[in-house]
C-alpha cells in the first residue's frame, strides 16, 4: 500500500495508533507507536509492519499481525479522509 500521507498527516495518525497499541498491549507504548509511525512512512507493507510489531513488546508476539491489520484499516480511513478534506478546500478556491 503506497501512502499518500505527509510527515504532518501521519503526525496526525500517531493518536489513533496510541489508541490500538493501548487496546492491544494494555498501556501506552510510544516505541511500537513510534516504530508503527516510521515504517508507515517508510511505505512499511503489512507483514513488514507485523514482523517489526511481533519483536517490540511480547504482548504483541500472537497478535501482531490483528494491530498490524488494524493500523492499516485506520490509515486507509484517515487518509481517505484528509484526501476530502483537501478536496473540499480546493473546491472553495
Amino acid at each position: 500500500m503506497a501512502l499518500a500521507l505527509s510527515q504532518k498527516d501521519l503526525d496526525g495518525f500517531k493518536p489513533y495508533v496510541d489508541k490500538a497499541v493501548q487496546r492491544f498491549v494494555g498501556l501506552s507504548e510510544p516505541t511500537v507507536v513510534n516504530a508503527a509511525i516510521s515504517l508507515l512512512a517508510s511505505g512499511a507493507d503489512k507483514l513488514q509492519l507485523t514482523n517489526k510489531l511481533r519483536t517490540l513488546h511480547p504482548n504483541l508476539r500472537d497478535r501482531a499481525h490483528k494491530l498490524s491489520d488494524l493500523i492499516f484499516e485506520l490509515v486507509t480511513e484517515y487518509a481517505q479522509s484528509v484526501q476530502q478534506v483537501q478536496q473540499k478546500a480546493a473546491k472553495k478556491r
